[in-house]
């Protein structure tokens, strides 16, 4: 996936037969399902982002006071 890009999720209409046990039933099942599933794997990509990122500030951020202490010591 790429950066910034969100993936759009299709809303399951309501079916009338839901509630009966139907084959339809069990098709809107097996589409939540999936729709779940995608949604989790989003999820662990995104937290997998989110860990880089803050591996990235933090190496910035003691790059940043390096830099700040080799200005102070050499006026």
């Amino acid at each position: 996936m790429t950066r910034g890009a969100a993936k759009a999720v299709t809303p399951i209409a309501a079916d009338s037969t839901a509630g009966e046990g139907g084959a339809d039933s069990l098709h809107a099942n097996a589409k939540l399902m999936m729709q779940i599933k995608g949604l989790l794997l989003e999820m662990d990509e995104l937290r997998d982002l989110l860990r880089l990122r803050e591996g990235e500030i933090g190496q910035l951020r003691r790059d940043l006071v390096a830099a700040g202490q080799s200005i102070g010591k050499d006026p």
